[in-house]
């Protein structure tokens, strides 16, 4: 299968190129997702009446 000689290739230590590029783009996704996320109100959930069954 296609994956099973990708993951190796992406994760060994001999193709740092590639772990890195991978390790760079999952951390600029990240800090963008991060960034961009719209804000919550925290003391809005606190208030919320709990209900249980």
């Amino acid at each position: 299968m296609f994956l099973n000689s990708l993951c190796p290739l992406i994760k060994g230590t001999g193709q740092g190129v590639f772990m890195i590029a991978t390790l760079l783009t999952a951390t600029y996704v990240f800090l963008i997702a991060f960034i961009a996320a719209p804000p919550v109100d925290i003391e809005c959930l606190v208030s919320l009446p709990i209900q249980y069954i």
